[in-house]
């Protein structure tokens, strides 16, 4: 699966303190994953090959305390759902956190804002409000709000 996964050049993960840029990893390795069917139990080891410098050394600790976690739970490995949440509440600090769901919060369209773009963005800032635990009800509403 190494050697499968490896053909499609899967973009590694350094610590920038840039959330976008752990939100398109995730993006990209979801889709590579998923494209070679790569079983759930099986995820996280994959992915974890393909982060550098501080990101692999939290994972390599984090995934020593976890498996144990997990595997007192019964579980064969640690979810992939999981390990995304742990490392955007390690690696994307609280204030950043704050400041994003406080623009997604006040973000509206503007003039020169074309529909796409503005379908974009607030996809791109809606990710940030995870934590929030929104409807797609009241999602779907925020998007009207903001709408013009």
């Amino acid at each position: 699966m190494s050697t499968i996964i490896s053909r499609f050049n899967p973009t590694t993960y350094e610590v920038t303190g840039e959330p976008k840029l752990l939100d398109n990893w995730y993006r990209e390795m979801e889709s590579v994953l998923e494209f070679v069917n790569c079983p759930e139990d099986m995820k996280v080891e994959h992915a974890a090959f393909y982060l550098r410098d501080e990101a692999g050394v939290w994972c390599h600790h984090e995934r020593e305390a976890a498996q144990e976690y997990y595997k007192n739970m019964g579980k064969p490995a640690i979810p992939w759902a999981e390990f995304k949440k742990a490392m955007r509440n390690h690696f994307i600090p609280e204030h950043i956190s704050r400041k994003l769901r406080a623009e997604f919060d006040t973000f509206a369209m503007t003039d020169s804002m074309t529909v796409a773009k503005y379908y974009h963005k607030f996809k791109e800032l809606s990710c940030y409000t995870e934590d929030m635990e929104l409807s797609q009800l009241s999602l779907v509403l925020r998007f009207e709000r903001g709408y013009r």
